[in-house]
């Protein structure tokens, strides 16, 4: 049985959070400005952005996550 992209981990096929403008920012990775750390209020999905891109936070473009910060 597939997740709704309301529940955390669901199906994000159907999902573009940046499209969508649902991310939210959490923090700053870093120095402040350069890394942010963002997350999607409709899927959970956790974003980087650094610079002007923003990386799934799984694909590791960061160093740190945010839970090494707050």
């Amino acid at each position: 049985m597939s997740k709704s992209i309301d529940t955390p981990g669901g199906d994000q096929a159907s999902h573009d959070c940046q499209t969508a403008g649902t991310l939210t920012y959490r923090g700053d990775y870093g120095a402040p400005g350069f890394g942010q750390a963002w997350r999607c209020t409709a899927c959970g999905k956790a974003w980087s952005r650094l610079g002007n891109v923003f990386q799934p936070e799984e694909c590791g473009a960061h160093i740190l996550t945010i839970h090494d910060v707050e």
